[in-house]
């Protein structure tokens, strides 16, 4: 189970599918250089919940890992929530219900998505769209 492909793979599936719909708004993934624009923005995060055996039958044991990936939507304040919630539906349907094979052989499954409403902070409306996962 190679963390770096999982994350390799599923970061640019996501990449792939937002800028195609919405190209103008810029995505700060997890330790990389970003800076905050004065306009709508996201983050994506990848978050490992826990690692245990799994197994079919009494024959075949594997590794199975579940988390959540995490999609923050930020929205200036005062802009209203429209635009937020169609984005928020977006990084919700780019994983749901999906199985993603990994170069690997493994492959990710991708559960029903959830959202959530932060408020305010900062000046900008936060909006989160959560999907959770497992891979093996």
């Amino acid at each position: 189970m190679s963390k770096e492909t999982f994350r390799a793979t599923v970061t640019a599936e996501f990449d792939t599918q937002w800028a195609l719909a919405y190209p103008l708004v810029p995505v700060m993934y997890e330790n990389h250089r970003f800076e905050q624009p004065k306009t709508a923005w996201a983050a994506f995060e990848i978050h490992e919940i826990n690692t245990g055996r799994a197994a079919v039958g009494t024959v075949r044991r594997f590794q199975r890992e579940k988390g959540m990936i995490t999609v923050c939507i930020y929205i200036p304040e005062n802009t209203g929530t429209k635009a937020g919630l169609e984005m928020l539906d977006k990084a919700i349907n780019i994983f749901e219900d999906r199985i993603i094979p990994l170069p690997d052989g493994e492959s990710v499954t991708f559960y029903t998505g959830q959202s959530d409403k932060g408020g305010l902070k900062n000046g900008y409306y936060e909006m989160t769209a959560m999907i959770k996962y497992h891979r093996d």
